[in-house]
C-alpha cells in the first residue's frame, strides 16, 4: 500500500506541472529610437510567433523625453516687454500603427514650458503644485517682464510624457519600459512572422499673449528619445510545455522510476 501511494503521489505532481503550460505567459520585445534632433521617428517591433501558443491580449508602451538644453526669450525692443508664453510639444501628431489603426497614442500635445495661458496637458492651471515653469517654482507665474535689450534664459531641462502633471495613463512593461499605456484592439494582426511599425511626428507650437510679441524672439533647442514596447499575453501551446516545466516533469519521472525500481527489489 506505501509504495501504491507513492507512486499515485508522483504521478499527481506529474499532471499538476503539466497543467503550468496552459497558464498565462508574457513575451515582450523593445524598440528605440534616437536621441534625435528631428521630428519624425520610426521603430520597428517584433510580431507575435503563433508557434507559441494562442494570444490573448496586447499591451503597447510608449515613453518620449525631451532634453533641452537651450531655451531663452530676447526682447529686441529697445523698451522694457513684458510677455506670457506658453510651448507645446505635440509627440503623437502623426502617429500610425501598422498592425492595425485603431491602436494610437492620442492626447499627447503638451505644455513644454508654461506661464498661465496654454491649454495642453501640463498647464500650470491644471496642476499649481508641479513645477511646470522650470526652475521658477511651483505653479504659474504670470506676466514676465524683459528689460530693453534683455534675456531670459531658462534650462537645461527634461520633460517625459509619462510625468505626473501630463495625467496620461502610464505603466511599466514586462521588459521594463515605462510609458503611456495602450491596449491592443484587433489582436490577430500582430501574430505574424515579421514585424510591424509604430511612427509618428513631434509638432510644437508657440504662444505669446502680450502687446510686444514682435519684439520678442523665442529661441530653443535639444533632443527628443523614444522608446515603445509591445507585451503579448498569450496561454502556451498544448502539448508543448515551457522549458522549466519540462525540467520538473523530468525530474518527477525519474522519481517515479526509481520509487518503481525500490519497489520490484522489496
Amino acid at each position: 500500500m506505501k509504495i501504491l501511494q507513492r507512486l499515485l503521489t508522483g504521478s499527481a505532481l506529474a499532471v499538476a506541472l503539466t497543467s503550468v503550460a496552459s497558464a498565462s505567459s508574457i513575451i515582450g520585445y523593445t524598440a528605440s529610437f534616437g536621441p534625435t534632433t528631428g521630428s519624425t521617428y520610426t521603430m520597428n517591433l517584433q510580431q507575435f510567433n503563433a508557434s507559441f501558443g494562442t494570444l490573448t491580449a496586447v499591451t503597447l508602451y510608449f515613453k518620449a523625453t525631451e532634453n533641452v538644453t537651450a531655451f531663452s526669450i530676447q526682447n529686441t525692443s529697445a523698451a522694457s516687454q513684458d510677455w506670457d508664453l506658453s510651448v507645446t510639444n505635440n509627440l503623437v501628431a502623426t502617429f500610425s500603427n501598422t498592425a492595425t489603426a485603431a491602436d494610437k497614442f492620442t492626447a499627447e500635445n503638451l505644455e513644454v514650458f508654461d506661464t498661465g495661458i496654454g491649454g495642453a496637458k501640463g498647464n500650470c492651471n491644471d496642476t499649481p503644485t508641479t513645477t511646470v515653469k522650470p526652475n521658477t517654482g511651483s505653479g504659474c507665474v504670470g506676466t514676465q517682464t524683459l528689460g530693453a535689450g534683455g534675456t531670459d534664459n531658462v534650462g537645461p531641462f527634461s520633460l517625459s510624457n509619462t510625468d505626473t502633471n501630463y495625467g496620461l495613463t502610464t505603466g511599466t512593461g514586462n521588459l521594463g519600459t515605462f510609458g503611456a499605456v495602450k491596449n491592443g484592439t484587433v489582436i490577430s494582426n500582430y501574430i505574424g512572422g515579421s514585424t510591424f511599425t509604430l511612427s509618428g511626428t513631434t509638432a510644437g507650437g508657440t504662444s505669446f499673449q502680450t502687446a510686444g510679441t514682435n519684439n520678442e524672439v523665442l529661441t530653443t533647442n535639444g533632443t527628443t528619445s523614444y522608446t515603445v514596447e509591445v507585451d503579448y499575453t498569450y496561454t502556451a501551446a498544448s502539448g508543448t510545455p515551457e522549458p522549466t516545466t519540462m525540467i520538473l516533469l523530468g525530474s518527477s519521472l525519474l522519481g517515479l522510476g526509481l520509487i518503481r525500481r525500490k519497489s520490484v527489489k522489496q
